[in-house]
């Protein structure tokens, strides 16, 4: 191989490697880490912490919207069957409503998740009765 050829050569591989350096050394992430036994000695068992990720998920972001105000009639008034949240206004319990059924219940079955659509009152259905004992114990 003659000289050039050689220096070609050697040009190529190192730019490969390099590349491939970059490649492999991407997906790294910069700065310093925080790490903690969570296991016996030589387990392998860490936790390590990013603490520039834990600022960003700590951070608490703005309500979306107010809360409807709490004026008005009660929804034990409006409504059949209310035993927990009566007390509330109706606007405010139509708002906690929508919050659940968007949090709990699958897109396709909305209000029908827990609730019978022939009559909102009834008990029948176990989710219903589930979703109202939780909200007794908060």
């Amino acid at each position: 191989m003659s000289g050039l050829g050689r220096i070609f050569a050697v040009r190529i591989v190192a730019a490969t490697g390099l590349i491939g350096a970059t490649v492999a050394l991407g997906g790294c992430e910069l700065g310093p880490k925080q790490s903690q036994q969570t296991g016996f000695r030589g387990t392998g068992m860490a936790q390590i912490v990013d603490p520039d990720h834990v600022v960003k998920l700590g951070a608490i972001p703005p309500p979306p919207y107010a809360l409807p105000d709490d004026s008005g009639p009660r929804a034990r008034e409006a409504y059949q069957n209310v035993q927990v949240l009566g007390d509330v206004s109706a606007e405010r319990f139509n708002h906690l409503m929508a919050a659940m059924n968007q949090w709990v219940a699958p897109p396709e079955q909305g209000c029908n998740y827990c609730h019978n659509p022939e009559n909102m009152a009834s008990d029948e259905k176990y989710t219903k009765v589930v979703a109202r004992r939780m909200l007794q114990m908060t």
